[in-house]
């Protein structure tokens, strides 16, 4: 490269004489100025003639990169690691280089290292925040010959993505030579990074929207600009497509966890719900999303049956859990009027413990539960901080089982109350979650329990399933929508 570059400049430096020498002649001897002119005219098609081909980039330039970005993407394909694609595509392009760290953007929303088999010689596990760098410990000597342990870098607190952001600029590099774009106290940052991984130049990785979402520290030789800018892009393709091979084998494991927990969630809900001498019944269940968190049973215990009917705060498989965690206790208890207080305070300890010991968050559901004894015609229930039951016997006449408690799991102590309501023939017990009652029309208005009832009593002859399917199509054309809530219901209607 040097040499031809030195042969250009002499054939520049030989042109330029020449010209002088044949300008000196056409004044001294204007009778053969016009021989002279057409010697000078030729000799600067021939000069314009080299300089363009001396000049043309080689026919190899562009194939080289796409066939570099292709041996890439295929490594990415074969899901080798990150690190081992990042450095080929250094010494793809004739770079050489010595260390190199990948940064990459996790689940949290920072970059996280993930050049692994670095770590145990340059790592800790520490995080380099912001303030850090800015810290005694990486400034003047301290920086001389030390590496700092870095595993992730905030991306809330690193100067140079904020810059970025702001400004709108798709920065393609940084080097220790390259100061003239960023601010000074962005570069410093950068520099600081430099010294303490022994590198010289940074990478960002960008999304279509111009995101960083990963950084390429590598200690390179000196190469020129456009090289670097070459292989800015053929990083930025390389690893965008790692990360989107890396998501979406992700987003198929958790499809994968996520089929598996519906299925669960199916298995625990009544498939064929309980038609006996004292009753009949039915339930409808459906998730806001693929999971729920709300919960129905009907349970036989000692000659008794238990109806309940739950709603966990929040969606999906956090609250799926906490409804098989109650199935488990509930169907695990020979729960009886004499027991029936402490064991829905035994339940509330439960869920109360485990997650404020385990999970450090507030997790609880609001429950009905109630016991049905066939032998005394009467209904016991424990409404924990629940939407009411309804009870509609066969001549219209409405009752609710309301509130008797604060929610299971909510407060460490839990001294619910029991509230005890007769059965007759014909009476119709309806059991629900407020995703029901509080599914809203595109007028504002709410679903709710006159709604609710109304469609209850028009129809007190028919079967739980008839009444079931009568209350959803009465909401199907109410909502207008599909439910912003998950919807539980079972009724039971008394012989």
């Amino acid at each position: 490269m040097l040499l031809k570059n030195f042969n250009s400049y002499l054939i520049i430096l030989v042109f330029v004489i020449v010209s002088l020498i044949l300008s000196i002649t056409v004044i001294s001897l204007p009778t053969y100025s016009i021989p002279i002119f057409l010697a000078y005219a030729i000799l600067s098609i021939g000069f314009a003639i080299y300089t363009t081909l001396s000049n043309k980039p080689a026919e190899n330039t562009y194939s080289s990169f796409i066939e570099y970005l292709f041996s890439s993407i295929y490594n990415v394909s074969q899901k080798k690691d990150i690190y081992y694609i990042v450095k080929n595509s250094f010494l793809s392009n004739g770079i050489n280089v010595g260390d190199v760290f990948v940064f990459l953007e996790d689940e949290t929303g920072n970059l996280r290292l993930r050049s692994e088999h670095l770590k145990g010689e340059h790592l800790r596990g520490e995080h380099l925040r912001g303030e850090h760098l800015r810290g005694e410990h990486l400034k003047g000597e301290h920086l001389k010959g030390e590496k700092v342990s870095i595993s992730s870098i905030i991306k809330s607190e690193f100067e140079f993505i904020r810059f970025v952001k702001s400004s709108k600029y798709r920065i393609p590099f940084v080097n220790k030579r390259n100061t003239t774009l960023l601010p000074y106290s962005v570069f410093n940052e950068i520099l600081n990074y430099f010294e303490s991984l022994n590198t010289n130049i940074m990478i960002p990785i960008y999304t279509p929207t111009n995101d960083v979402v990963g950084l390429v520290f590598a200690n390179i030789e000196r190469v020129g600009i456009k090289n670097l800018i070459y292989l800015s892009k053929l990083l930025n393709i390389v690893v965008i497509s790692f990360r989107e091979i890396e998501l979406s084998e992700k987003r198929r494991i958790l499809e994968e966890d996520l089929k598996i927990a519906v299925d669960l969630q199916r298995k625990l809900i009544p498939s064929n719900f309980v038609n006996t001498e004292f009753f009949d019944s039915y339930g409808f269940y459906k998730p806001a999303y693929q999971i729920g968190g709300d919960y129905i049973d009907i349970i036989e215990s000692s000659e008794n049956f238990i109806f309940a009917v739950g709603d966990v705060a929040g969606k999906g498989i956090s609250a799926a859990l906490v409804t098989m965690i109650v199935k488990s206790v509930l169907n695990s208890t020979d729960i009886k009027v004499k027991n029936f207080q402490s064991s829905i305070e035994r339940l509330n300890n439960f869920i109360y413990n485990w997650f404020y010991d385990q999970e450090s968050t507030m997790t609880f559901i609001t429950m009905l539960t109630t016991i049905f004894i066939p032998k005394k015609k009467l209904l016991y229930y424990i409404n924990a901080g629940h939407v009411p039951g309804i009870i509609v016997s066969s001549d219209g006449n409405v009752r609710e089982l309301k509130s008797t408690s604060t929610p299971v799991g909510l407060f460490e102590k839990l001294k619910p109350k029991i509230g005890t309501i007769s059965i007759k023939k014909g009476d119709i017990m309806v059991l629900y979650t407020d995703g029901l009652i509080e599914q809203i029309d595109k007028r504002g208005r709410e679903f709710g329990i006159k709604r609710l009832t109304s469609v209850i009593t028009s129809h007190l002859n028919e079967s739980p399933e008839e009444i079931i399917r009568h209350i959803t199509e009465e909401f199907e054309k109410f909502s207008d929508s599909e439910a912003s809530d998950d919807i539980a219901i079972l009724v039971a209607k008394f012989k």
